[in-house]
């Protein structure tokens, strides 16, 4: 009958439909694009970072329309009704927050000039910095590098220790463009504010596992500590000062922990009692006080944060929960009395013990008043939609106007306006 012929066409149309949003759906965010081939890498026997050449004055290596790459869209666009609804600027309620770039980025950090956000490319296998006032990418290098897993940065954001899926790593200058290969044996390195680099030397023998510091000028390698089985307990973690290097938590009983803090010269430093495990620290700006987060049984084992003084004249002195479930490193120091968190809405319990597990969160930015420990609600980032983030990092912008932050399941980096 006519009627049923209807329903066929109806019911075709539909599934027809259904197949282009999924295939469009597909095409945009889930499609794998085929790697270009990685380059070839060559390990050094030695447990220290090869010597490398001086220079730490990198300059824009393009400009303008030379750079290529995507631009992000921009916040001056005009905003629809729905995203008029929401605040501007963080006044402790939902806050629209803009896309920096249209991809997914890997690595970023605050970038030299401290206005925006140098990251790696992942699209086209290139390093770019992003300020704030031009949201234009511009390149640090034409060097491709492909399938990197991971980046570290130095503390003038002119070299780069770069990671490879296989473990070789290699150190990239972007002044003098040159490339030093390194022994896979090194892990996490970590950059001081003089650019000497703290890294956990790991081989299959335990016994000649160290925390280790190398000057990546000259090639000097100082052996800091003998790890043995003891790695993942080890947080290589610089101080202002550079005086340590690294925070080890050692486990002295159900619910307590001992942090030791490991010196540059073997000093033998007082050492703090925490009430929790799986310790993560984040030295204040004048590292007189730490932000931890610390796990506990009384907590549903989801993190929680405290801060303490520091100093080794006074250290554990002061110590007072925060009462706010999240991690340190989700955290930023604004002031030496005032952190800005991102905060969880919710937590499952047990959280705490594998964060690397915990991806799908709803996340909000704390004020945090370390002299009373008061803490407010800063912002509720949205998207023009009302979607929440689930944001694994947090950078300020040196004049306190901008907050960027990294979406853990997007991968992408996002803004929003302080002032």
């Amino acid at each position: 009958s006519q009627l049923n012929t209807k329903k066929i066409l109806l019911i075709i149309l539909f599934l027809a439909v259904c197949f282009g949003l999924g295939f469009g759906i597909y095409f945009l965010f889930f499609r794998a694009t085929s790697p270009a081939p990685g380059q070839e890498i060559y390990s050094l026997p030695s447990a220290g970072l090869p010597e490398s050449e001086e220079g730490f004055n990198a300059e824009v290596v393009c400009e303008g329309d030379d750079c290529g790459g995507d631009l992000p869209e921009s916040e001056d666009k005009e905003l629809d009704g729905e995203q008029k609804e929401l605040d501007q600027i963080a006044q402790g309620k939902k806050t629209l927050s803009f896309s920096m770039f249209e991809t997914k980025v890997v690595a970023p950090t605050l970038s030299t000039d401290g206005h925006g956000i140098a990251f790696y490319n992942p699209e086209d296998n290139k390093f770019y910095s992003l300020s704030e006032a031009t949201m234009e990418p511009v390149l640090l290098s034409d060097e491709e590098f492909f399938n990197v897993q991971d980046v570290f940065w130095s503390n003038n954001k002119t070299s780069v220790i770069i990671a490879y899926p296989d473990g070789s790593k290699i150190l990239y200058d972007f002044v003098s463009h040159e490339q030093t290969t390194l022994s896979k044996e090194i892990n996490e390195p970590i950059f001081s504010n003089t650019d000497n680099v703290a890294y956990k030397h790991l081989s299959e023998q335990g016994e000649i596992n160290w925390l280790a510091v190398t000057n990546p000028s000259t090639g000097q390698t100082q052996l800091i500590e003998p790890l043995g089985d003891n790695a993942d307990q080890v947080q290589i973690s610089w101080s202002p000062s550079n005086e340590v290097v690294a925070l080890y938590s050692k486990p002295i009983g159900l619910d307590k922990s001992e942090i030791f803090f490991i010196g540059l010269e073997g000093e033998n430093n007082k050492s703090l009692v925490v009430d929790g495990s799986n310790f993560k620290g984040l030295w204040s700006l004048t590292g007189n006080k730490i932000l931890y987060s610390i796990v506990r049984a009384e907590n549903n084992y989801n993190p929680q944060l405290w801060i303490v003084d520091a100093s080794q004249d006074v250290l554990g002195q002061h110590s007072f929960n925060l009462e706010l479930s999240t991690w340190a490193n989700k955290c930023v120091f604004v002031l030496e009395t005032k952190v800005y968190c991102a905060v969880p809405k919710e937590l499952t319990e047990g959280a705490g013990l594998y964060p690397e597990l915990i991806t799908g969160t709803q996340d909000m930015i704390y004020e945090i008043d370390l002299t009373t420990g008061f803490s407010k609600l800063l912002a509720d980032p949205v998207l023009n939609s009302g979607e929440n983030f689930s944001i694994s990092e947090i950078y300020l912008s040196r004049n306190g106007q901008f907050l960027f932050f990294l979406d853990n399941l997007t991968q992408k980096i996002y803004k929003i306006r302080l002032k």
